[in-house]
């Protein structure tokens, strides 16, 4: 992710504190792009998906914001997260992803 959004995500953040009830807030080094969650993962599992996702090859993706939100309960929601434009170069990403 670049550095720009997680500058902006954190100057989010720090906006939002005072208005959402967090346990804990996730630091801007951990923010991410989940295209496909997974949950709980066999261990022989996560080797064949770390090996097969290292041989990927490919062009960096362009991703554009586009809104914050959501999920959880409204009156303490347990994710922020920033939605992503669905462009075709991502949506293809993400149905190679599973």
């Amino acid at each position: 992710m670049p550095q720009e959004y997680k500058e902006f995500l954190v100057k989010w953040q720090e906006a939002l504190k005072p208005f959402v009830d967090y346990h804990k807030w996730v630091h801007g080094d951990d923010f991410h792009v989940t295209l496909r969650f997974l949950g709980a993962v066999k261990p022989k599992t996560l080797h064949q998906l770390k090996r097969l996702l290292s041989t990927l090859k490919s062009a960096p993706l362009e991703l554009q914001m586009n809104g914050l939100n959501f999920f959880g309960k409204e009156e303490q929601p347990r994710v922020m997260y920033a939605e992503i434009e669905r462009d075709q170069e991502v949506l293809d990403f993400k149905t190679w992803c599973g």
